[in-house]
């Protein structure tokens, strides 16, 4: 097992690394991350050093999902980043991994969230490369390894196979972290979660933790933003039905109870899309709805206070939301129904992208 003595040194030196990128740019702020106050979600930190997590400065909790696919380079990144800023967006997560998208976004002041594109069955191929690129650039280096392996189109044809992902993210896992990055879980199932956690233990793999975050796709359905926890849907709790905006807190329970505290919880997917209608009790999301259902979620970065009336926990740093655009780009038409500029049938969702621009700029304050 990796020694406390040798993470320390680690940090030290990533620090000391990244302080020298950012240090003509002032782009970004390295904050421990705040401990929370308010019962039920105080965070229950065990003996180890508490881990730097990088955040943007004047950090809002607010972004958006880039594209579907890393095609998107250089200049032409240009006027989406316009875009983003004018929405006063802080965050994005993205599929690209070069060097030259992560210095646009740095220079934006934007964080963004790296998602190198390998399939559930297929072995970790970028080798750190894309720690690097975000080191280089000045921006901190999150890095999402792999992306929803519960879903068989995830698998390319293979079959589900839960050990072998399981062994696949921690050696990945294990570069990233040797890189100097920040390794991010993402998956939908709380078993798979605490199987992945326990596994983690059980080969002496414990030191991930201290830099280990968590990418929860907290997508909304056609239920609103406080759901369960609605008049509609009074009796359930989120840790009976988690198919909500509000599923971060069911995954951080299962961190508490596996490894004894929170993680940073970071959307890198959410939100709702134009037409669903998943849940018949509920009204199908239109223009309006998708306006509204957006606007609460981010207001909760903005007030402290969830739709559930609740206090934010400091654990959920961020939400970028699917999807900034698709088709219009050269993505897949099947994502338009979530883009939010499109030339294509659920159409660019003109007032949810005017209501947010309209939003009053703020700073998001912890209560740690």
């Amino acid at each position: 097992m990796q020694s406390w003595l040798s993470v320390r040194m680690q940090r030290r030196e990533l620090l000391s690394r990244m302080a020298k990128i950012v240090a003509g740019l002032v782009i970004f702020d390295f904050i421990a991350v705040p401990e929370t106050k308010t019962a039920p979600w105080k965070r229950h930190l065990t003996d180890s050093p508490r881990p730097i997590f990088p955040r943007p400065i004047n950090d809002n909790g607010l972004g958006i999902h880039f594209f579907p696919h890393p095609r998107v380079t250089g200049d032409a990144l240009d006027p989406w980043i316009d875009k983003m800023l004018a929405m006063k967006f802080k965050w994005t997560t993205t599929l690209n991994t070069d060097l030259a998208s992560m210095k646009k976004f740095a220079l934006a002041g934007i964080q963004p969230i790296s998602r190198p594109f390998f399939r559930a069955h297929q072995h970790w191929g970028d080798d750190g490369l894309v720690v690097e690129n975000m080191l280089d650039a000045g921006v901190g280096p999150y890095i999402q390894i792999y992306n929803e392996p519960e879903s068989a189109s995830e698998w390319g044809g293979s079959v589900v196979d839960k050990n072998g992902f399981i062994r696949r993210w921690i050696s990945a896992a294990e570069s990233v972290y040797a890189r100097g990055g920040f390794p991010g879980i993402q998956l939908f199932e709380p078993d798979w979660l605490s199987d992945l956690l326990n596994a983690i233990k059980s080969v002496d793999k414990d030191y991930l933790f201290d830099r280990l975050w968590f990418c929860c796709h907290n997508y909304g359905s056609n239920h609103p933003p406080a759901y369960p926890y609605d008049k509609l849907n009074r009796g359930k709790t989120i840790y009976q039905d988690w198919f909500s905006m509000l599923a971060p807190l069911k995954f951080d329970r299962v961190f508490r109870d596996t490894i004894g505290h929170s993680v940073p919880i970071i959307c890198t997917e959410g939100g709702w899309c134009i037409g669903d209608n998943s849940d018949t009790r509920y009204p199908r999301v239109d223009y309006q709805r998708h306006r509204d259902y957006h606007l609460a979620m981010f207001d909760m970065f903005r007030t402290g206070i969830m739709p559930n009336g609740y206090p934010l926990p400091d654990w959920w740093f961020a939400v970028t939301p699917r999807l900034l655009a698709s088709r219009i780009v050269g993505g897949d038409i099947q994502f338009e129904e979530s883009a939010w500029f499109s030339n294509a049938l659920s159409g660019t969702k003109t007032l949810t992208i005017e209501s947010v621009t309209k939003m009053p700029s703020f700073v998001r304050q912890f209560a740690g």
